[in-house]
């Protein structure tokens, strides 16, 4: 099994060009409960806790004692790394599992034949899941949807239609040669961000309007706000 980080390959497309080498492969999604606080400490530090009053009592700990923290909790500084080492074991132990996983943060995706949803199946054994879905769903803000024939269609059109708005006033509209306001700015640059999303996941069409929309950030007229507000919101 390779393990990479998410950011490293488009994996929606990833999934949704799946080699089916043994029948149709049933595409399937899950979220891992408390993922951040199944991570075990493994750096060798000593953490040590102040344990609240009912705890105490519970334990019947002196004054003078404390709890040592074993495992990851809300807060810690590494614990995303601990919940990725965590998984990463776990993945690891389940051998070859005849299919793909994904995992962004989490939100898991993935597919395989009967024996990967047996994998899968112990995967959730240790790791509780809260809902999982099959077939249709919605993944970091991208609705897939495997059609009977076993192709993926992937579309964001609901994340398209939440696009932040860019409120331009009529006494505004009538300076086009206007440079922006600061919060003007901040308003494209969160537009930017938006975009950026969807045209690097389903609609690369928008990916030369962007560019030009980045290159002006810094030196944006009013006219360029009309032209973007047209254009993306």
């Amino acid at each position: 099994m390779m393990l990479l980080p998410w950011e490293k390959i488009p994996a929606c497309w990833f999934f949704s060009m799946l080699p089916q080498p043994d029948g149709q492969w049933s595409l399937r999604s899950f979220d891992i409960q408390a993922a951040f606080l199944r991570g075990s400490c493994q750096d060798g530090r000593i953490l040590g806790m102040e344990p609240p009053k009912e705890m105490r009592q519970q334990m019947d700990l002196k004054p003078w004692e404390c709890c040592e923290l074993l495992k990851s909790a809300y807060g810690l500084v590494n614990a995303p790394l601990l919940w990725y080492e965590e998984l990463k074991t776990s993945l690891l132990n389940l051998g070859l599992i005849h299919g793909l996983v994904g995992i962004h943060v989490d939100d898991g995706i993935g597919a395989g034949n009967a024996h990967f949803q047996q994998c899968i199946a112990k995967l959730e054994q240790k790791f509780p899941f809260g809902s999982t879905k099959e077939g249709c769903f919605m993944f970091t803000g991208i609705q897939i949807t495997q059609k009977p024939n076993g192709s993926i269609e992937l579309d964001q059109e609901k994340y398209i239609e939440d696009f932040l708005t860019i409120e331009i006033t009529r006494d505004r509209r009538k300076l086009p040669e206007a440079n922006v306001s600061e919060i003007e700015r901040q308003a494209v640059r969160g537009l930017i961000g938006s975009i950026q999303y969807g045209a690097s996941n389903t609609r690369p069409d928008l990916s030369a309007k962007l560019s030009f929309l980045q290159a002006k950030i810094t030196v944006a007229t009013v006219q360029d706000l009309m032209e973007a507000k047209k254009t993306f919101a």
